[in-house]
């Protein structure tokens, strides 16, 4: 178990009750574990029309959709924005056909993108494989070096310059600070079919 996915879990469980949909069931597994039919299976038996996915290790993503297509289950799945990195789509194509994954809206086509993953090659030697994170990394190591820039080394200062509920606009798109610290980012819903995902309208 991981924080991160529970969290998603909960948020997205809190949200979607409050607007009137109803979770007939919840498992939780550990990723580092090989089998997960057991608890695939009391989905697919149960009354639920999708299934969600809420994970964090591209391993672990593989997995589920491997033993959910062996188990013939039909439900529509959707999953976090694991499912849409590139080494997801690289190693699960096939599994992924007609997969519902949520990601942040940033444009990886931009020229800043492009400069960005282009670096990022020749700095490493390797491709950028899970770009939305790499974008998030380079905006939270951009935004603190702008506080420290403009703040020094008064930490109250560049609390404040977190903390102002300014709208932002990074790699990973446009994103503001909520007042328990968030970072608030839009998020789309897309489609995998005919291999690689696309914007659902």
């Amino acid at each position: 178990l991981n924080d991160y996915p529970m969290g998603w879990k909960d948020s997205f469980k809190e949200k979607f009750e409050m607007l009137g949909g109803e979770i007939v069931l919840e498992e939780n597994f550990v990723s580092s574990g090989s089998d997960v039919r057991t608890a695939l299976t009391k989905f697919k038996n149960s009354k639920s029309d999708a299934i969600i996915f809420s994970i964090i290790s591209i391993s672990a993503g593989d997995k589920l959709l491997n033993q959910a297509r062996e188990l013939g289950i039909k439900k529509q799945l959707i999953g976090n924005e694991t499912f849409s990195l590139k080494e997801m789509v690289l190693r699960s194509k096939e599994q992924l056909n007609g997969m519902l994954a949520s990601e942040i809206d940033f444009n990886k086509n931009s020229l800043e993108s492009k400069k960005f993953f282009a670096d990022y090659e020749k700095r490493f030697g390797k491709e950028l494989l899970e770009e939305v994170y790499g974008a998030l990394a380079y905006d939270t190591y951009s935004i603190l070096a702008n506080g420290i820039k403009k703040c020094g080394n008064n930490t109250f200062c560049i609390k404040d310059y977190f903390d102002n509920g300014e709208k932002r606009n990074g790699l990973a798109g446009e994103y503001y600070f909520d007042e328990y610290g968030d970072a608030i980012r839009k998020v789309v819903l897309n489609r995998f079919e005919n291999g690689e995902f696309v914007l659902v309208n």
